[in-house]
């Protein structure tokens, strides 16, 4: 079993109750945690158990409100942070679990990433079609594969409130807007927000199926 001192080595796909709870999410098997975490805070040793998220099952009856979440582009920025984020522990926890042997899991964890970018390329497009984005130029990002290849990739950077974000370029972005220069693989790891993610992902759906004009704010 996976053992950690401090939660800053524990990978994203690894959470203790509290914070499947927020994701609506309940370990399948609780008496049979996929790592131990003991770690010092507040005066006193702690032990909690964590558990893979891919293994976790919905809560039943779970359900969670937005009617109190304003679709301003602040909001819209920070859920779009909090999706892509997820999107790349996905990316990482798949890496993770390839290397495990659980194949099955991987594909499950790509299909997920997938939809998780697909929401976010969506949400990019209206938001730049009513003008609440800005694309601000090209960034190259070079990946070595495991079969030794250099994969190059060219990604628009685009800016929403106070947070950025890439997606794939095209040929005509590449000639029309700046070069911004070289960046590595981008981290998974997340700042602290004030929505949870099953909120973020609501938040933005709702976006999507809405046809408001935007005015102002």
């Amino acid at each position: 079993m996976l053992q950690y001192k401090r939660w800053s080595e524990v990978p994203g796909y690894l959470m203790n109750k509290s914070q499947l709870e927020r994701l609506g999410l309940q370990p399948k098997h609780a008496d049979a945690p996929d790592g131990i975490i003991n770690y010092y805070s507040d005066g006193y040793y702690k032990r909690e158990h964590l558990y893979d998220v891919e293994r976790c099952v919905p809560i039943e009856n779970f359900q969670i409100s937005i009617e109190h979440i304003e679709m301003n582009t602040e909001n819209l920025a920070e859920a779009l942070y909090i999706i892509n984020k997820f999107a790349k522990r996905k990316r990482d926890t798949k890496k993770d679990h390839y290397l495990q042997g659980n194949y099955a899991l991987v594909k499950s964890l790509k299909n997920k990433e997938h939809e998780l970018y697909q929401l976010k390329s969506q949400v990019l497009a209206k938001l730049l079609s009513e003008g609440r984005a800005e694309i601000l130029g090209i960034h190259k990002q070079i990946i070595n594969t495991k079969e030794k290849r250099e994969v190059i990739n060219h990604l628009l950077l685009i800016q929403v409130g106070e947070h950025t974000f890439h997606r794939p370029a095209k040929a005509k972005d590449i000639k029309k807007y700046p070069f911004l220069g070289e960046i590595d693989i981008i981290s998974a790891e997340k700042e602290s927000t004030s929505l949870t993610f099953l909120e973020a992902v609501k938040l933005l759906e709702k976006y999507l199926a809405s046809n408001q004009l935007h005015k102002g704010n």
